[in-house]
């Protein structure tokens, strides 16, 4: 068996996987692709991925003193390198090797890109450098500059890209000096590119002045100079129906040759407009030699000023919300890629005159995410790069897969999809290369599947079949035409794509079929066949009649023509928009020749028209639609049109033949006639709703009238070519039921269809994302149902419902002030149990984040009433239940006779329900009984009734009595055999316990102590992490929305510049302001946070919430902590926040005895401390304390799995807590075994070098992997690439590798408990090899990977612990013995041995003094304590010691020992561990304490451990404090320069604006109460004003978002 290293296995087996989306540690600013690899900028990051998202480096860009954004990323190819700038410190280049972005070449500070909140554009250009080869410039387009950058001009500079060039590299200028096109107005540049040949760079820019979109174009040149003389522009005009005078995106279709093809996106901005947005095509090349004017040169240009509008060639797209564009020319074809900014990705075919065919939806988001910039792989063509928030994601932009039959891959009208005959399925041409591949041809939009055309020859007819497809070969093909199961043909011939067919002319006319065979595709087809005579232009009837009519009448020739000579009146129509005739001019064209001719005589042969020719006229119309950019009449309503204005001749012509058919229709005039037909068809009042998941909705319901003879409802959206129809369920004259069916993202028409067809009626219906279920409160409900559960999340109007699984039952979603719905019964279910739960939109769910629990129902025992004054108060007695029961949920009526009471609730604890009853008109209330409500649970108390008890209580006395005499005799008679047993039993056990206590004192003597003594790399947590765990312990949601989303906008320093926040009106800056609401959630945040800057406030705001008796302790920390995220960027003033807060409390009567002060957390200001404390310490903890108290943690994780553990209770022979000392285990004969474990490499049964690992006789299976992984994190440093429940170990037996399992069909089972199976079930011996390797069955494809996943596991399983059940103990004699605890105290002591020296190396990292200084955050705050303790004349030295031990070590270090996961990552602090730790921590708060405690034999073992250590750690605490006392005092300059730079470390960590508002639903809870102690403060008028300001801003907000 061959062996290989297992560094290069982890190495393989990390680089085999592709991504298909690459998350990055911040929202993704840019990105560029380029040297087969993709380059992701961020905030503080620049990744290096390879093209398929697998991560290679990444460079660190953040700065710590500038805000720094990287606006420019130019992979510059010929030079191997990256060019990247940003915009720190005024700006900044630099130049990086292309292949390693960690390697810098080149850095200069200049000032290249714009302002980080300010457009710019660069792209590289090819210049003539006057020799053989060309060189490159970097063609910047930037917006204006930071004020104290200079007053350097904004506009378009040509920059060097090499050091050899003229001036330098990223210099300016040339031989003739510098060279700029400056904007005379503000203009916000989009985009850029250069064609070859002939080689121009274009420039697109919206120009704020008029406005105006506008593209600018310069010649390649030798100079810049000349490339900027060369300047020329023109003013793109979009579109006929309304101007869009803004350019969101843009992309060059045809970047060669002529004409230069480019597409680009406009806005009206008009946000609820469902055609806001146009995408239009424009040929650049139209540009005439004209200066636009709003732009100027220099030096100068060449060309005039003048104003010149490009007209587009065709508007191919209208919808709401796009948002970006990426196009390619495929062949003759124009694929177009759409991102929107809701979160789709759209894709779009245009033919050769630019038809644009259905669109695609490639992708779509569960949110509204947009799509800001989209790229192609430059690997593979076939997918794209588009990047949302922290995500950049490969998306695939074919989709031929999904077509499984010729005919749809065909009809799929997708150039890159093609039919491969070989593999028989729909692919693109790179997968077909060894085969005839069928695609589309150029003209398929035009063109059915199958066309055929009939002549005549003799008596002959011919019947030509033509199937519109391309192949690359001539593939196997046959043609068959039946007609009545009879082949029609006399002869045939086939030629790929045609084949011909002859018969007699007598078979005419015919319905036939005709099936079309490609290799082993059918296509099958049912043709009409229609006899036309040879009617000419000269003949007498198209003389009488001007029409092409048949002789029997038939108008099918007729409407052939029309067809035709429409179609060929459309090429002079494409012809007039390109010499860009105004719109006006082209429908006067389109009315005057084509129109015309559709309308002829409409009224006669428009009925006859098959759908066939129906649907070609319609695709006429709308060719003509986009290419004159206006809605023209639909055919219908030429139709319409045309037959009223001849009925109405009808009616007013009595002498018109057809007059009487008309006469008892139309007996008034054509305008009664009209009212009378609109009187009975069917309007749209209103839908329900109107908004809704992109998944769908369930009956829905619209309301109008007429709608009885309705049959279906039709939904036509923007991107989708055929419309969507339903059924309706349920109908009457006024409304109609009817399920949405699922759609793309958007709005769409909905009208209602009747039996004729025709669609009525007209409403809008918005598809938007789905609903998302983050938590629901509370978590638990009672078996019985009935309970009020809120569900939080976001777009929750659009459930139809709730599921509570795994009943099927639906439940309403109901909405009030939240959205809530009552849970079910679940009586069949006994016990607790949980549920999940869903949400149902249509026919599709969404699962919730938490569960749903079902508990029993509470238990009402009993009831007491007692009179107080006029009241009566109630108190019921019920069993303890966790169901947290809130006063609304409770109903509780008292019964006096017939009449009811209301029993107003006080309180609810666990096992009480406290409530009172007003007295009424002085009438006295005397409860009978009471009736509970609770839910669905109803339950009546009576007033238990006294009697009868004598008789029973004399009856107990007789039994009892009667059993004692019997008890008695049989004592009396087995106590001799008793007596003799029991003597034998004692000499034995005697003897056990001599042999136990001397084997303890052995052990105790002589075990060695190799716990590690290196840490490695120890695996901080970063400070937010850190912090947010400290300030809220309970996580949740509240937590997480405190650290900064990517997503969010960040404010500018003036945000955080506290007294001009207060004294001014704050004037914040965004990156975008494209959100009106977001723009006002903005400015109230910002008014808070100058409102809460002021101290008077937060003085009172503070002590108004402390007065309130319903703010509870954990409002109380929960409010400081969100002040410590509010004012975490300015902590000097949280400092002196802190400070007359402290001092406040000192002042409290309450606090009369000084020692207990800050011994609990009781005010807000305590918590504030706790946090303070965290904030100031941090550097100091990760520096001095941080690797003793990994090292601690874990050498006691060692010494706890050098013995015995038992799997099922987690006790241990080796612990430092009793409780957890596992001493009921029978015999410890255990022994240790050293295991050569091989892991399994590849496929091929190749195994690595071994790696040593200790174990246990005694461990189970599980214990022996975790001992496996922590071997190999411990010598290699890092995990293994398998997690413990992915990994299965074999052990070599006899030259075979046998299984270990947890449990299998020879485990021990005594009664209904089995015994976990250890390797010395297995008989392993010492030495033995052990091979792991990664399990065949995936976690998540098993229902239960491990027995620890069992809810019984405690209960069916045993390991070290014998269960307590009866068993015959004959064939284990060893379980007899009897254990006593105390034997085996002596482990406690051989722990605190083992991890001594570890314990004193953290407590004296904590109150040691490296260099003689303690942190200055200790320091000045002991000085504040000691000035606080001088104020209040304090003599007592004991008073200052207990204030500091109160505040740091047991406020801030304690917390730290108890809880080492705050500290460090991916670390499992095991109950076990958790009661160690809090050993640990007594003892070391033991040591700051001044009194010297008595410990006896009963004190606990905690104490005693650690008894003889504690004198000489209290001198060296009391020696501590003494040197921070005697150390130089900390300036308060000195010590806010400390703070400022804590703030500046950590200034875009934490979510400011979520603290602020979460601050103000405490602030508007008790305004009231706020206002009053303001006015007791005599606050200013100033400042009232400003409260009542910033909270009408938050009321304005809330009014507008439900607006």
């Amino acid at each position: 068996m061959r062996t290989v290293d297992l560094g290069m296995l982890l190495l393989f087996q990390s680089g085999i996987y592709a991504l298909l989306e690459f998350s990055a540690d911040g929202e993704i600013r840019n990105f560029a692709v380029g040297n087969g690899k993709v380059f992701v900028v961020t905030d503080s990051q620049l990744p290096q991925l390879q093209h398929d998202l697998v991560e290679e480096k990444h460079r660190d860009i953040s700065n710590l003193t500038h805000q720094n954004r990287v606006t420019i990323v130019l992979p510059f190819e010929a030079n191997k390198t990256l060019i990247t700038c940003g915009t720190s410190d005024c700006g900044y280049c630099e130049v990086l090797d292309i292949s390693d972005v960690t390697r810098r070449i080149y850095w200069e500070a200049v000032t290249v890109t714009s302002a980080f909140d300010k457009s710019s554009v660069s792209f590289l250009v090819d210049v003539d450098g006057g020799k053989a080869e060309t060189e490159k410039y970097m063609l910047v387009a930037r917006g204006k500059l930071p004020e104290h950058c200079g007053s350097e001009d904004n506009g378009v500079t040509l920059r060097n890209t090499l050091e050899s060039q003229f001036g330098g590299i990223f210099s300016k200028i040339d031989t003739h000096g510098e060279a700029s096109i400056s904007p005379e107005s503000d203009a916000e540049w989009i985009d850029g590119f250069q064609t070859s040949p002939p080689s121009h760079s274009y420039l697109l820019v919206n120009v704020k002045a008029g406005p105006a979109v506008v593209v600018l174009r310069m010649k390649k040149s030798r100079s810049k100079s000349d490339m900027v003389r060369s300047l020329q522009g023109a003013e793109l005009q979009c579109c006929a129906d309304k101007a869009r005078r803004k350019l969101l995106s843009s992309s060059v279709v045809v970047s060669s040759g002529s004409p230069v093809l480019w597409v680009g996106i406009f806005t009206a901005q008009e946000p609820h407009d469902p055609q806001n947005t146009a995408l239009a095509l424009y040929d650049l090349s139209q540009i005439k030699d004209q200066v636009p004017p709003h732009f100027s040169c220099s030096p100068p240009c060449t060309a005039q000023k003048g104003s010149q509008a490009l007209s587009p060639l065709a508007v191919v797209f209208r919808h709401s919300s796009m948002s970006s564009v990426a196009a390619e020319k495929r062949g003759s074809w124009i694929v177009l890629y759409i991102g929107t900014a809701n979160g789709e990705l759209m894709k779009i075919v245009l033919d050769k005159a630019f038809n644009a065919g259905c669109p695609t939806v490639l992708y779509r988001s569960d949110d509204d995410r947009m799509f800001p910039r989209m790229l192609f792989d430059p690997v593979d063509h076939q997918y794209m790069y588009i990047a949302v928030r922290n995500q950049i994601r490969r998306v695939a932009v074919t989709q031929c897969g999904m077509y499984s039959t010729l005919r749809d891959c065909r009809a799929a009208q997708d150039p890159s999809c093609g039919w491969c005959v070989n593999s028989k399925r729909c692919s693109i041409r790179d997968e077909c290369s060894d085969s005839n591949w069928i695609s589309i041809p150029e003209d398929s939009f035009q063109k059915e599947l199958i066309s055929f055309h009939v002549f005549k020859v003799s008596t002959e007819l011919t019947l030509n079949l033509h199937l519109s497809v391309n192949g690359s070969e001539n593939p196997r093909f046959t043609c068959t035409v039946i007609r009545e199961n009879e082949n029609l043909c006399n002869s045939s011939s086939v030629v790929f794509p045609n084949c011909t067919c002859k018969f007699s002319s007598q078979r005419l006319p015919a319905n036939v079929t005709v099936t079309v065979t490609i290799e082993d595709q059918n296509i099958t087809e049912v043709l009409k066949l229609r006899s036309c005579p040879d009617i000419t232009e000269t003949s007498p009837y198209d003389r009488f009649l001007g029409k092409k009519i048949t002789k029997n009448l038939k108008w099918d020739c007729n409407i052939s023509h029309i067809i035709k000579k429409a179609q060929q009146r459309m090429y002079f129509l494409h012809q007039l928009r390109k010499f860009s005739l105004s719109q006006e001019l082209m429908v006067q064209f389109y009315t005057s020749t084509i129109k015309s001719v559709i309308t002829s005589s409409i009224t006669v042969w428009g009925s006859s028209a098959t759908k066939h020719d129906i649907h070609r006229l319609l695709r006429i119309i709308r060719s003509a639609e986009k290419i004159t950019g206006v809605k023209l009449p639909t055919l219908l309503d030429l139709h319409t049109s045309r037959a009223r204005k001849r009925s109405e001749k009808i009616i007013t012509d009595p002498s018109h033949p057809g007059h009487h058919l008309f006469q008892h229709l139309f007996v008034l005039s054509f305008k009664s006639t009209l009212m009378l037909y609109l009187v009975y068809q069917p309007e749209i009042f209103s839908l329900e709703p109107k908004e809704i998941s992109f998944h769908g909705k369930n009956n829905a319901v619209l309301r109008g009238k007429n709608l009885k003879l309705v049959k279906k409802i039709r939904f036509r959206g923007s991107i989708e070519c055929n419309p969507k129809e339903t059924p309706v369920l349920n109908r009457s004259e006024t409304t109609l039921k009817f399920n949405i069916p699922s759609g793309n993202k958007g709005t769409v028409q909905v009208c209602v269809v009747t039996e004729d067809g025709q669609c009525h009626g007209n409403t809008t219906l918005t598809y938007g994302s789905q609903p998302t279920c983050t938590g629901l409160q509370p978590k638990n409900t009672w078996t019985s149902g009935g309970r009020k559960i809120r569900v939080l999340g976001n777009n929750l109007r659009f459930v139809d419902a709730v599921l509570v699984h795994p009943s099927l039952k639906q439940i309403t979603l109901n909405s009030s002030e939240h959205m809530w719905f009552h849970t079910l019964s679940q009586r069949e279910n006994k016990g607790a149990e949980q549920f999940s739960v869903s949400l149902k939109m249509g026919n599709s769910t969404v699962g919730c984040v938490d569960k749903l629990s079902y508990l029993p129902d509470p238990e009402f025992l009993s009831f007491s009433s007692s009179k107080v004054d006029s009241e009566v108060q109630v108190t019921i007695q019920k069993t303890a239940d966790s169901l947290n029961m809130s006063n609304e949920e409770v109903i509780v009526r008292g019964l006096q006779e017939e009449k009811q009471f209301e029993c107003v609730i006080d309180n609810i604890k666990s096992t009480a329900i406290t409530c009172k009853i007003l007295g009424q008109n002085k009438t006295e209330i005397r409860i009978d009984s009471l009736k509970i409500m609770i839910g669905n649970i109803e339950k009546q108390l009576e007033i238990p009734q006294s009697g009868g008890s004598v008789y029973v209580v004399v009856i107990l006395i007789i039994l009892v009595l009667l059993g004692a005499l019997v008890g008695v005799y049989i004592h009396q008679k087995s106590k001799q055999q008793m007596s003799a047993r029991m003597n034998e039993r004692l000499e034995l056990l005697e003897s056990e316990i001599r042999n136990e206590i001397r084997q303890g004192f052995v052990d105790l003597q002589t075990e060695k102590s190799d716990l590690i003594e290196n840490a490695g790399a120890i695996p901080f947590l970063d400070y937010k992490h850190f912090a947010l765990k400290i300030f809220f312990p309970e996580g949740g949601p509240l937590a997480s929305h405190m650290i900064k989303d990517i997503g969010q906008l960040i404010f500018t320093k003036s945000f955080r510049n506290s007294e001009k926040h207060v004294k001014d009106k704050i004037e914040v800056g965004l990156f975008h302001d494209q959100d009106s609401i977001k723009t006002e959630a903005d400015e109230k945040c910002q008014a808070l946070a100058a409102l809460i800057r002021d101290q008077t406030f937060l003085t009172c705001f503070v002590h108004a919430l402390e007065e309130q008796k319903n703010f509870s302790i954990k409002d109380k920390c929960i409010v400081a902590s969100l002040l410590t995220v509010a004012l975490h960027s300015d902590l000097p003033y949280l400092t002196q926040l802190m400070e007359d807060l402290l001092e406040s409390l000192m002042d409290l009567p309450s606090n009369a005895q000084p020692k207990l002060l800050l011994r609990r957390t009781e005010s807000i200001v305590e918590k504030l401390l706790t946090n303070w404390m965290s904030i100031c310490l941090y550097g100091f903890l990760r520096e001095s304390v941080g690797q003793p108290l990994f090292l601690l943690v874990s050498a006691l994780t060692q010494q706890i799995s050098k013995g015995p553990v038992d799997a099922v209770t987690e006790k241990a022979l080796y612990t430092l807590n009793e409780d957890w000392l596992l001493w009921q285990a029978q015999g410890f004969n255990f022994s240790s075994l050293k295991l050569k474990v091989l892991f399994a490499v590849g496929t091929d049964g190749e195994v690595s070098e071994p790696l040593e690992v200790n174990a246990l006789t005694c461990d189970t299976i599980e214990q022996v992997k975790e001992k496996i992984l922590q071997t190999f994190q411990r010598k290699f440093g890092f995990p293994y690439t398998q997690q413990l429940r992915e990994i299965d170990i074999e052990f070599e037996k006899e030259g075979r590798y046998v299984p270990l399992e947890e449990v299998d069909g020879t485990s021990e089972v005594q009664g209904d408990v089995t015994m976990l199976n250890t390797l010395k079930h297995y008989q392993v011996p010492d030495g033995a090899s052990i091979k792991v390797m990664t399990k065949k069955v995936h976690a998540p494809l098993s229902p239960q990977t491990s027995v620890k996943d069992d809810q019984n596991f405690s209960t069916k399983y045993f390991h070290l612990i014998d269960p307590d059940i009866d068993r015959d103990e004959s064939n284990h004699p060893e379980r007899k013995k009897l254990k006593l605890k105390e034997i085996y105290l002596t482990k406690l002591l051989s722990t605190k041995v083992a991890v001594h020296s570890f314990v004193e190396n953290l407590f004296r990292s904590i109150w040691g003094i490296p260099n003689n200084k303690a942190p200055s955050a200790v320091k000045y705050f002991f000085d504040f304590l000691d000035v606080q303790a001088e104020k209040k004349k304090i003599t007592d030295p004991d008073v200052a010691h207990i204030w500091k031990t109160n505040s740091l070590p047991l406020r801030f270090w304690i917390n730290i020992l108890k809880n080492p996961n705050f500290v460090f990552s991916d670390l499992e602090k095991t109950p076990h561990l958790d009661s160690c730790l809090s050993v640990i921590a007594q003892a070391f708060m033991d040591s700051f304490s001044l009194t010297d405690q008595q410990l006896g034999k009963h004190a606990p073992t905690n104490k005693l451990l650690y008894a003889k250590d504690i004198p000489l750690y209290k001198q060296e605490v009391k020696a501590y404090y003494k040197l921070v006392k005697d150390q130089p005092s900390v300036s308060s300059q000195e010590f806010k320069m400390f703070l400022q730079e804590e703030s500046k470390k950590h200034e875009n960590e934490f979510n400011e604006s979520a603290a602020l508002r979460e601050l103000y639903k405490y602030m508007n809870r008790y305004f009231s109460e706020i206002i009053l102690k303001l006015e007791q403060k005599d606050a200013s008028p100033k400042l009232k004003e400003e409260i009542h300001r910033v909270k009408d801003l938050f009321e304005d907000m809330k009014r507008s978002a439900w607006t």
